[in-house]
């Protein structure tokens, strides 16, 4: 009965880590300029959504 519980604890404390990591740029835009520009996009958003859930932290 505990190992299934741990199991869903950890499984669940690493989407968290994953879901709240920034997004990486390591996309050569010379290579791939249309994934570049998709991951440069995704970052603005990530900020934007960052900033946004920080404002309403502090309200």
């Amino acid at each position: 009965m505990r190992k299934p519980l741990a199991l869903a604890l950890v499984v669940a404390s690493l989407a968290a880590t994953v879901a709240v990591a920034a997004p990486v740029q390591n996309v050569d835009p010379s290579r791939h300029p249309n994934l570049a520009e998709a991951q440069r996009l995704s970052v603005m958003a990530w900020q934007k959504v960052d900033a946004a859930t920080s404002d309403q932290n502090h309200r």
